[in-house]
């Protein structure tokens, strides 16, 4: 995790390699804090050799075990969900947290701009901001993160990207 983390994040990966890290990050989560979790992975193996940015999925993940999981004692479901449609990359993480109002997802969606998300303990909120910033430097309109909530109920981020295969376009995968 630590060699694929100081890789410049700006350099391209595979899905099937971010994918990787993900559960490496799960794993360590569940050893360290985490009881009762239920992980699902449904990947497309066509997909797995998509091109996709390094460290994107992680600021996501992350933030259902800051976030969605922060009072769930039990029965914690994790599930990501990837696969091609025609010229697009589709990326779904879903869980059964806590949830989110409307006005809060839109505030998230949002704050890519130059004001910071503030957390409820006063500090910055930066990992979504950062991957919907990511998302449109490197690509642009029409991809983007779709976000919905509901209280009580999870969240579901859905990444649409365009789908590029890393193999026809020679770049190196580690």
């Amino acid at each position: 995790m630590l060699k694929y983390s100081l890789m410049p994040p700006d350099r391209p990966t595979t899905l099937g390699d971010e994918l990787g890290q993900i559960r490496n990050y799960v794993k360590i989560q569940t050893e360290l804090f985490e009881t009762e979790l239920e992980t699902v992975f449904e990947v497309d193996p066509e997909a797995e050799d998509g091109e996709i940015l390094r460290s994107l999925l992680q600021p996501l993940v992350e933030n259902v075990f800051v976030h969605a999981f922060r009072n769930r004692i039990s029965h914690k479901i994790l599930m990501i969900k990837a696969g091609r449609q025609e010229d697009l990359l589709e990326i779904e993480i879903a869980d059964n947290g806590c949830g989110m109002s409307e006005e809060r997802v839109s505030k998230i969606l949002g704050s890519s701009g130059t004001s910071q998300l503030q957390r409820n303990d006063g500090r910055d909120s930066l990992g979504v901001s950062s991957v919907i910033r990511r998302i449109k430097l490197m690509y642009g309109a029409p991809y983007r993160l779709e976000m919905d909530s509901e209280l009580n109920a999870g969240t579901t981020m859905r990444l649409i990207l365009p789908f590029r295969n890393v193999e026809k376009k020679g770049l190196e995968v580690c």
